[in-house]
């Protein structure tokens, strides 16, 4: 490779007790907390959130009869790499990736507290928690804040922190309450301190607020058809939301980022905004400058692991948009063989588009000054 491969989308698993030894007193008997549950392994459980199960955020790679065995496992099955640092550094060297994204995993689940107090806190104590994670190899590792915006004036202020403490990004709900969708001016603030500030306002599947969850991961229908679609649909709405509502007209300078949801579903999206918008929108009252796909071209990106369609299409979307990601040490990570992961997906794609997928796109949007 001729440039240096930067995974857009890599993951932390929170130490099971972070929560219960961190936060203050008043909130430490409603602690998040890993309870090993017989029979189901270990599960993540919050205050009012549907339980959520563990092993996957540490499954490596593993699918079918393999991930089915690895979901009783717990923390011992995992490699030192999901929490620890150094190792971090070392699984990336073994994969051949210079730089990641970090992400959550646990912490998907505090999106659906409905303690404003007690969501605010718990995101304070990551945000610190993973400050303090990369400052083993901050050349290496960006991770991004968990934003809080139950309270939008408080997730101002934990914006604006995170900031100093040198996170890259903001992580928000990836769908917002109903009756609170983003293109209402009471985010207004936020979207203000992302931008002056420069954070990439990251959205990833599973974050919304509707707590909406797979009962159980299986191979049953319903389980079947809420994976393949829910996150998809939740984040085509978001989009609207921001596109249509004018947030990304009023705020030029605002990135945000779709995560783990894919690319090639990307470019008929566009084109339907697009489509839309030219049928319709003389009716409304709101007037937009520019055509969707403006918006989305000059300030939306996307993450994916292993699509082969994305990075095949970028003639309609994508070649400044489009990120690659290897989901460490996720179930649907490429890790090992992200190389020989890299070389399938692109093997038809020029290398320029390419060089911009696995590097130069991630690198520009945060400011890691690697390539």
């Amino acid at each position: 490779m001729s440039v240096p491969i930067i995974s857009s989308d890599g993951h932390i698993v929170e130490p099971p007790r972070l929560w219960e030894e961190r936060l203050d007193k008043r909130f430490r008997d409603r602690a998040p907390r890993v309870v090993d549950k017989p029979g189901a392994g270990p599960m993540f459980e919050a205050p009012g959130v549907p339980p959520m199960q563990v092993a996957a955020f540490y499954a490596l790679g593993a699918e079918g009869k393999e991930l089915k065995e690895m979901m009783s496992k717990g923390y011992e099955a995992a490699r030192p790499g999901a929490w620890d640092p150094q190792a971090r550094v070392r699984d990336m060297e073994t994969d051949g990736v210079a730089a990641e994204v970090l992400y959550p995993s646990l912490g998907f689940s505090l999106f659906g507290l409905d303690d404003a107090e007690l969501q605010l806190a718990c995101f304070r104590i990551y945000n610190d928690w993973m400050a303090e994670f990369a400052s083993h190899a901050p050349k290496r590792l960006f991770p991004v804040a968990l934003i809080s915006l139950e309270n939008v004036a408080e997730g101002v202020k934990e914006v604006e922190r995170a900031a100093k403490l040198g996170l890259k990004g903001a992580m928000v709900w990836s769908g917002p309450p109903a009756d609170r969708p983003y293109h209402s001016r009471i985010y207004d603030p936020f979207f203000a301190a992302a931008q002056d500030h420069g954070m990439v306002i990251t959205m990833h599947e599973i974050t919304a607020k509707d707590k909406k969850r797979a009962a159980k991961i299986d191979g049953s229908p319903e389980f079947l058809t809420f994976a393949s679609l829910h996150f998809v649909h939740e984040i085509q709405e978001t989009l609207c939301s921001l596109v249509f509502g004018g947030v990304l007209e009023r705020y030029p300078n605002l990135k945000v980022v779709s995560v783990e949801l894919g690319a090639g579903w990307v470019p008929y999206f566009v084109w339907q905004l697009d489509r839309r918008f030219k049928k319709f929108a003389p009716m409304a009252d709101n007037k937009l400058a520019h055509l969707p796909s403006e918006y989305m071209r000059r300030q939306v990106f996307f993450t994916f692991e292993i699509d082969p369609i994305g990075p095949r299409v970028t003639r309609f979307f994508g070649e400044d948009n489009y990120m690659w990601a290897s989901d460490y040490p996720h179930s649907a990570t490429t890790w090992p063989k992200s190389r020989e992961v890299i070389a399938d997906i692109f093997s038809d794609v020029p290398e320029p588009i390419k060089n911009k997928i696995i590097s130069h796109n991630c690198d520009r949007l945060f400011n890691m000054n690697l390539s």
